[in-house]
């Protein structure tokens, strides 16, 4: 009877024993898997294009490369005016002249984009053309290429307002043609000016050198040096200054992006400075002209800027 009632006394522990056991097992298995956390939640997928937008944005591709066929031809014209004007005139007086492309650019925007117009920036730009023309004057030399240096500069300065003309036209046909639109791709846009200028330029030159004996010594000079300078200052000059600044048209406005350039003022000066060839720094009244038209011209920028 005792082992009966100690086996059945036994027995019913160690059931017990038994069902606590796996209870404490039982809580321990879940416990750590109710602190885990769930698993993220998969982020949604985008909606599908609908049809009007494709074709919104089909039209802004055809708008874009059609702004780019037009404008072409201002943007070779501009660059061939400025760059052959640097054989007859200082890289300083190129760069200020260059500048006045923002009063055209002022005057077409004003009719073309309808800009804001006021009497502020009005007197910026005056400003800014007043120093412009101080730091030209005192940057005048009296040597030059040709027999005749007064004329040959005078030439020189002749095609860089010039280009400054034509860079206007080209800054406001960008804000004019461009669809107002931030899906607009400015690599689609100069990419189509550079193909353009590639195959149109480009079969003159060969058609026109080989063919009817125009443009004799266009590839006398073109050696293997010259051409990689020539890609090199095509790829950080053209390339990557026009993206940036022709972006900044399309942010800001064709005035502001103009006249932004005149950075290029006292920069200029100074590396002309540094290389000791800064002609304007031989006497005091050229030196503070120079540092007085700087001055205007920064003032101006901040005028058209912030006015």
């Amino acid at each position: 009877g005792e082992g009966g009632d100690g086996g059945f006394g036994g027995e019913g522990r160690d059931a017990r024993g038994s069902g606590r056991r796996q209870r404490r097992t039982f809580s321990d298995e879940e416990l750590p898997q109710l602190d885990e956390a769930p698993p993220p939640a998969s982020p949604p997928r985008p909606a599908p294009r609908t049809r009007a937008e494709e074709r919104d944005q089909h039209a802004t591709v055809r708008e874009t490369a059609w702004a780019a066929f037009t404008i072409s031809p201002l943007w070779f014209a501009a660059q061939l005016c400025f760059n052959y004007s640097l054989l007859y005139t200082t890289v300083t007086s190129n760069s200020i002249l260059s500048t006045s492309s923002s009063v055209f650019t002022f005057g077409l925007s004003v009719y073309f984009v309808g800009e804001r117009y006021n009497r502020e920036r009005l007197v910026a730009v005056a400003a800014y053309v007043l120093g412009s023309a101080l730091v030209t004057l005192s940057d005048h030399r009296d040597d030059g290429a040709g027999s005749n240096p007064t004329e040959s500069t005078n030439f020189g300065n002749f095609l860089t307002v010039l280009a400054a003309a034509l860079y206007a036209g080209y800054t406001t046909a960008i804000r004019f043609l461009l669809p107002d639109d931030p899906q607009v791709s400015m690599l689609l846009f100069l990419g189509v000016i550079g193909v353009v200028n590639l195959l149109g330029v480009g079969a003159i030159i060969v058609l026109g050198h080989f063919g009817l004996g125009m443009f004799p010594d266009v590839f006398d000079n073109v050696t293997p040096r010259v051409f990689a300078w020539a890609c090199a200052k095509g790829l950080f000059d053209n390339v990557l200054s026009d993206y940036l600044w022709a972006r900044a048209v399309l942010l800001t406005s064709p005035t502001v992006a103009s006249v932004g350039l005149s950075m290029q003022i006292p920069m200029a000066a100074f590396v002309e400075a540094a290389m000791g060839r800064a002609r304007w720094a031989d006497s005091g009244a050229s030196a503070l002209g120079m540092l007085g038209g700087c001055g205007l011209v920064l003032a101006g920028f901040l005028g058209v800027v912030y006015k």
